[in-house]
This record gives structure tokens, sequence and C-alpha cells, in this order.
């Protein structure tokens, strides 16, 4: 059984399913389990996954219902321990990468790293992640999915990505399986992938979408009277009083 699946969703992008194809092609590790779900692209992506088909383990080329009905394709034919959701248009950091995560990823439940974000003018910034997948945390960021490694299992236990979301299944997933449920994760520093910010969730015009479903992701989760209590516990540690109180702490004990 393949240690790592990688699943590419890919809608009428050639382009950049291109280059994600020879990104995970190109990988030192070739223990890898790779699905293609495209949602029935007219723009020649068949043609390229058909070019690229003996090294694909699985692919299909059928309407879907958005971003993570497509996912949910890909997770149902995955058999891999963990996967990883590689869109198309994003790239691994290197061809050794997976490599150097495989020893690292065993008996944790998510596994994720930094990511490197690459904007239309093709210039690189480094992101880094936080380092604790908290209530504070959280709630003002995300994991980025395209360097999350996920135990397959997780979804069979906690369910697959909601596809009422457009824009925020996978951080409804990392609330529900980390904070509701208690899996365990860990943060490595290592850059996992480049993300393509001309992807959808990344326009400005979807920002307003992605806060509100960011919201009801809570909701969906958590009573409000619990939301609250997260709101107003996070302001207080982040407030001046607090942390001079625990540098205060510090020095006394």
């Amino acid at each position: 059984m393949p240690v790592i699946s990688i699943i590419t969703i890919n809608y009428n992008n050639k382009i950049g399913l291109k280059k994600t194809l020879e990104s995970v092609i190109g990988q030192s590790c070739k223990n890898i389990e790779y699905i293609v779900i495209d949602g029935g692209s007219k723009d020649g992506s068949f043609d390229l996954i058909n070019l690229n088909a003996k090294n694909i383990s699985y692919w299909q080329s059928e309407s879907d219902n958005g971003i993570y009905d497509a996912m949910n394709k890909g997770i149902a034919k995955a058999k891999g321990e963990y996967l990883l959701f590689l869109n198309s248009g994003d790239t691994l950091a290197h061809n050794k990468i997976i490599e150097e995560i495989i020893p690292v990823i065993q008996n944790m439940d998510i596994v994720y790293g930094d990511i490197i974000i690459v904007n239309e003018k093709n210039e690189k910034k480094a992101h880094k992640s936080f380092e604790q997948a908290n209530v504070a945390n959280l709630m003002i960021s995300t994991i980025w999915h395209p360097c999350s490694f996920i135990k397959r299992e997780l979804f069979i236990k906690y369910g697959l990505y909601n596809t009422d979301f457009k824009l925020a299944g996978d951080y409804e997933f990392y609330i529900r399986s980390i904070l509701k449920y208690g899996v365990t994760s860990k943060y490595i520093n290592k850059s996992i992938a480049e993300f393509d910010s001309g992807g959808i969730s990344h326009q400005k015009e979807n920002e307003a979408l992605m806060n509100d479903e960011r919201e009801q992701a809570w909701k969906l989760n958590f009573s409000d009277v619990m939301i609250n209590f997260f709101k107003k516990s996070v302001s207080l540690s982040r407030s001046s009083e607090y942390k001079i109180g625990k540098l205060v702490a510090k020095f006394i004990s």
C-alpha cells in the first residue's frame, strides 16, 4: 500500500495541470499513488491526462458539484495511508520533498508544513504556518491544504469534506477533526508546496465569502456559547496586559 496518495482536482486549467503533473511525476519517491479528478474540462486537459496516464494511478473526467465534491471523489478512490491535496497549478516544493516527509509523518493524524505563495508575476514568497493547530491560531488562520498530509482514516471516522462549502470546506474539516474530535497534528519546519495564488480561494472578490464560510465552519461544530468563549479567550491571550502578566509570572516563579 502506498504511504501517500496525492490527489489533484482540475477544471479547465490545462496549463496549471501540466505544472502539477510534472511536479508529482518528477518526485524521487516512487511509492506514491497519484489520482487526478477532472471536472469534465473542455480546454485540452483530458488529452493531457491521457498523455500522462501511465504515471497516474487513477483518473476520471466528469462533471462534479464543485471543489469539495471533486476532492471527495479522490478520497473515495485513494488507498494511501496519508492524503495530500495538490490542486492543478500547485506544485511540490522540490523533487525530494515526499521522500523527506515520509519518515516524519508516521503516527500522527495530520502533519503540515510551510507554503510558498506564487503570484501572477511568478514572484514567490515563503509563508510559515503556525506551530500549533489550536483554537487561537485557527481563529485567525488556517492550515494550507497543499502542505497538509491527512490520514485517510480520518475521513472515514469523521466524515468527508462538506460540499455545502465553496471555499472553506478544508478549513471546516480542520476545525471538525482537530478541535472538535481532538485528532493529533504536527508542524514540520519545511516548505511543502508552491501555491498558485490565481486559484478561486485566493481571489480578492471571494474574501467576503471565505470569511462567511469560516464563521459557518465554527457554527457547525460548536455552540454559540463555546464560540464566544473561544473568542474572548483568544482576545485575552493577545492583549498586552495578559502578555505582561505572563512575563512577570515567569520571572517570579
